[in-house]
C-alpha cells in the first residue's frame, strides 16, 4: 500500500505521464520509469515490490522502510527466487529446507531472527529501507535507499517539535482514510490506539461508520483490555465489537499464525490479531493499528529503568554498583532471588547498548544448558548478541535513540 499515490500520481502526469487506473501499482511503475532506481525515496507506504526491467535485464527487489511487509529471497542454481511468504520459497526445486543454526540462536536470544537471516538455510529477508538489484551479467548489488536518523534541533520549542509531531501524525493517519470501503480500527484504549481512532473521527467529521474492535482471552489471570476500549469507543461514539477467545481458540490461532508467518514468535499478540482481524473481515476491508509506540516513545518500563541507571551509574561509585551486581548474582544462584534480578543487577555496571544486548531471553548459560553438545560446538564462534549490536549500532543519534 502506497498512501501518497495520489500526491505521486498528480506529480507524475505534470511530467507527461499517463495514469489509466487509480491503482497505487501503477503510480509505483510509473515512478520507477520516472526516477529509476531513486524511485523508493518518493514512497510513503508499507511494501514489498519486485520490479522486472525488460529493457535492462533487471530485477529490483524492494521493502518498506520500516520492513512491515516481508520479502524474501534466494538464490539457486536456476537463479533467483523471491516471495513474501518464507513458505512460498521452501517449496521452490532448489531451495534448501535445513534450519540455520545461527538464525536459531539468534532467536533465543532476542526473540525474532534479526535480518538477513531466516530461519531456513539460503533464504535471507531483504532489508528494510533496502532494494536488492539483480542484473544480467553484474554481481548482485544491495542498495540502502532510507535510514532512520537522529538530528535534534536544540533551537525549536517543545511547542514546535509538538505542533509537528501532530501534523505528521493527522497527516499520516488521512492518507490510511482513502478508501471507499468500510473501515475501522483496533482498539486497546491506550493512548496509541486511542489517539488514532480520535484522529479517525476528527478527520472524518465524526465516528458515524467507524468500527473499532478489541480482542482478549476468557482464561484465569488474563490481562484483557476490553474496559478502557470500551470507555474510549464509548466516548468517541464509536460502533464496537468485542471479541473473546477460549484458551482452545487462542492455541489454534497461535499454531496458525506460526504457520502463516513461518518462522518462530514469542508475541503471544500474533495469535489474537489473526483472530480479531478474521473477525473485522465480516464487516471491513481496511483497519487501522498503531505499531511501535511504546518503542517511539520510550513507554515500557525498561526505558525508564535505563534512565535511572544512567543516573546512579553518575553518582554511585563503580565498585559499590559491582558489589550489588555480586550480591544479587550470589542470591539468584541460591534461588533467593529470580533469574530476572540478577540479569537487571548486572545492567547497573554495564553501558546503555550492553544493558540492552544483555536484556536477552535466554542468556549464554542457560542457552549452553539446553544445547546439545552438537549445537555448542556448531556455536562456538558464533555471538548471537552480534546481531542486536549492528542493529544498535545502525541508529544514527543519541545512545538512547
Amino acid at each position: 500500500e502506497v498512501y501518497n499515490y495520489v500526491e505521486l500520481g498528480e506529480e507524475l502526469v505534470a511530467r507527461g505521464h499517463r495514469l489509466t487506473t487509480h491503482s497505487d501499482t501503477e503510480v509505483v511503475l510509473h515512478a520507477y520509469l520516472e526516477w529509476g532506481l531513486a524511485f523508493p525515496e518518493r514512497l510513503n507506504g508499507m511494501f514489498a515490490l519486485a520490479i522486472w526491467d525488460a529493457r535492462e535485464k533487471r530485477l529490483v527487489l524492494c521493502r518498506d522502510h520500516m520492513g512491515i511487509k516481508p520479502l524474501y529471497v534466494a538464490k539457486t542454481a536456476e537463479g533467483v527466487v523471491f516471495g513474501s511468504e518464507l513458505k512460498a520459497l521452501r517449496a521452490i526445486p532448489g531451495v534448501g529446507v535445513e534450519l540455520d543454526r545461527l538464525a536459531l540462536d539468534e532467536f533465543m536470544t532476542s526473540g525474532y531472527v534479526v535480518h538477513p537471516r531466516t530461519v531456513v538455510k539460503g533464504v535471507e529477508k531483504v532489508a528494510p529501507g533496502t532494494m536488492q538489484i539483480f542484473q544480467r551479467g553484474k554481481e548482485p548489488v544491495e542498495r540502502r535507499y532510507w535510514q532512520l536518523a537522529f538530528r535534534p534541533d536544540h533551537r525549536r520549542r517543545v511547542a514546535d517539535w509538538c505542533e509537528e509531531i501532530e501534523a505528521t501524525f493527522t497527516e499520516a493517519v488521512r492518507m490510511q482514510l482513502r478508501s471507499d470501503v468500510p473501515l475501522g480500527t483496533l482498539l486497546s484504549g491506550g493512548v496509541d490506539s486511542t489517539v488514532i481512532a480520535a484522529t479517525m473521527a476528527e478527520l472524518r467529521g465524526g465516528a458515524e461508520g467507524i468500527d473499532s474492535y478489541c480482542v482478549g482471552i476468557d482464561v484465569p489471570g488474563a490481562r484483557n483490555e476490553f474496559v478502557h476500549a470500551r470507555t474510549v469507543a464509548e466516548g468517541l461514539g464509536l460502533t464496537h465489537h468485542e471479541l473473546v477467545l477460549s484458551s482452545e481458540q487462542f492455541g489454534d490461532h497461535m499454531l496458525e499464525a506460526a504457520t502463516i508467518m513461518g518462522e518462530p514468535l514469542v508475541e503471544p499478540m500474533v495469535g489474537q490479531l489473526l483472530a480479531v482481524c478474521r473477525h473485522a473481515r465480516r464487516r471491513l476491508t481496511v483497519m487501522l493499528s498503531g505499531e511501535g509506540a511504546d518503542e517511539t516513545w520510550f513507554g515500557y518500563p525498561t526505558y525508564r529503568l535505563h534512565n535511572r541507571i544512567e543516573r546512579l551509574q553518575k553518582v554511585v561509585p563503580r565498585r559499590v554498583l559491582q558489589l550489588v551486581d555480586r550480591s544479587v548474582h550470589a542470591l539468584a544462584a541460591r534461588h533467593l532471588l529470580p533469574p530476572k534480578a540478577a540479569k537487571h543487577a548486572a545492567t547497573l555496571i554495564e553501558p546503555l547498548e550492553r544493558r540492552y544486548l544483555g536484556l536477552s531471553y535466554f542468556d549464554l548459560g542457560l542457552k549452553a544448558s539446553i544445547y546439545s553438545p552438537e549445537m555448542r560446538h556448531h556455536l562456538r564462534d558464533h555471538d548471537s548478541r552480534e546481531a542486536l549490536r549492528r542493529l544498535y549500532e545502525d541508529g544514527v543519534g543519541g545512545p538512547e535513540v
